[in-house]
């Protein structure tokens, strides 16, 4: 049946209204899906089950001293002392040091006795950074000097790594597990300087790009390979052992990457600042994100991870908040879920 112009004209414009309504239904979708995912928030059936809560710690019993072997002695209790602004932290077995720069004094904690002393001689600001070495010492450096102390567990000062010529202007740094080098970034000059046991720097790494290194924060290094967060991307950039740059990790998802730490499966975990998100990638795509209040967490001030624990030092809440990492399993539903999810 023939229709007049004017109604089968209408009717045209009807369906053509109609399809550019659907169309702009699904942009606008997709634009808030791509909006939520900046901010952290991945669909339910996509998110993997990563942490588990394990404990939180807001301070521990101090004794006076640790014997000549290092251990603490529980029997010389001085009370309870609670952190006031945790600021950075490092772990190695069960023992976890902690620079409270609101108490001013790094602490080591036995995380096993729930007891734990202050480090002699060693300050704690908000500059600090900690790292524990694989052989359980700890290595601390005021970001902004030239100089990383390594401590005993005794607490005795056993070296102080530094560039020659008090230079540097180290801003983070990381122990590499293997080597025991030191990998810290030197904002003077622009690259990653390796520095070796014996107190020296041996060379400097380009850092994927001429004077790059001035723009990165937080180092992690796992499996050989140098992770960083770089403030100009807002990513992650891993970097191979010669500092050349293999990927970036979360561009176009972080907005204020800042704390970061790697586990032994090469997983990266890196708190966004701007969403107050603790988020996962593993395999370049992001697995799992998590909402700061929802970890009963204020601030993700810094990241460590050993031994399947992640620490998350969380200054204004004064505390350090633990979780047990699960082990990844190989998808059973592509890239959008995880097997152990079903």
């Amino acid at each position: 049946m023939k229709c007049a112009l004017p109604v089968c004209f209408l009717n045209v414009l009807r369906r053509l209204r109609d399809a550019m309504a659907e169309k702009a239904g699904l942009a606008v979708r997709c634009a808030l899906a791509a909006t939520l995912a900046l901010h952290g928030f991945l669909p339910a059936q996509a998110q993997e089950r990563v942490l588990v809560p394990w404990k939180t710690i807001t301070g521990a019993q101090l004794v006076a001293r640790a014997e000549s072997g290092g251990d603490l002695l529980p029997g010389e209790s001085q009370g309870y002392v609670p952190f006031i602004f945790p600021s950075s932290v490092a772990a190695r077995g069960s023992e976890l040091y902690v620079a409270d720069s609101g108490a001013r004094k790094i602490f080591r904690l036995d995380t096993a006795q729930q007891i734990m002393a202050a480090v002699p001689g060693a300050d704690a600001t908000s500059r600090t950074r900690l790292q524990a070495g694989p052989d359980q010492t700890l290595f601390v450096l005021d970001a902004g000097s030239a100089t990383v102390l390594n401590i005993s567990r005794s607490g005795l000062l056993l070296e102080s790594l530094s560039d020659p010529q008090a230079a540097a202007n180290l801003g983070e740094f990381v122990v590499e597990e293997i080597s025991g080098q030191i990998i810290a970034s030197d904002r003077r000059s622009g690259r990653l300087l390796v520095i070796d046991p014996p107190g020296w720097i041996s060379r400097t790494l380009p850092a994927g790009g001429e004077g790059r290194a001035a723009s990165l924060g937080a180092l992690a290094s796992r499996g050989g390979n140098i992770y960083a967060v770089d403030r100009n991307c807002s990513c992650v950039v891993v970097m191979d052992a010669d500092g050349r740059e293999l990927e970036r990790v979360g561009e176009g998802t972080l907005a204020q990457p800042h704390a970061l730490a790697v586990d032994h499966f090469g997983r990266i975990f890196v708190a966004d600042t701007s969403s107050h998100t603790l988020n996962v990638y593993r395999d370049g795509e992001r697995v799992a994100s998590y909402e700061a209040r929802k970890l009963q967490v204020r601030e993700f001030s810094a990241l460590a991870f050993d031994e399947g624990i992640l620490y998350a030092a969380d200054g204004p809440g004064g505390q350090v908040v633990a979780f047990h990492v699960r082990a990844p399993r190989k998808s059973g539903r592509g890239a959008g879920g995880n097997a152990e999810d079903r």
